[in-house]
């Protein structure tokens, strides 16, 4: 018996590209199916961060972005699962890392700091 439907595949765009910048939202995409959960938690505190459906098709959600700020020097669990039209799930679970802001950065300014005299 030959499978005919393929499974369903989801992606994390940019999450190749790690540190993620703290200002953009984590995205997750289905494609050859839908979404059927989508959990993404802070690890330091394993605290949920809120998210919903941002692209649907027949009322079935194919992407997902967090709604709320991630946080710089954080680091998340991204958990997903999908579903293709036979019914058959794809799990995905990986961490994806935030840069830190350049405020926490070390000062590369003048090395004199307040004093007119140096």
């Amino acid at each position: 018996m030959s499978r005919a439907q393929t499974s369903a595949v989801i992606t994390i765009p940019g999450a190749e590209r790690q540190p993620v910048s703290p200002g953009s939202p984590i995205r997750v995409e289905a494609s050859g199916g839908f979404l059927t959960d989508v959990s993404v938690s802070r690890d330091r505190d394993d605290a949920n961060i809120a998210g919903s459906a941002v692209e649907s098709n027949k009322g079935r959600t194919t992407a997902w972005a967090t709604t709320e700020p991630l946080g710089a020097d954080e680091t998340f669990t991204v958990a997903a699962v999908a579903e293709n039209q036979a019914g058959e799930t794809t799990e995905k679970q990986l961490q994806l890392s935030t840069a830190p802001t350049e405020s926490s950065a070390p000062d590369t300014g003048s090395a004199g700091g307040d004093d007119p005299d140096l």
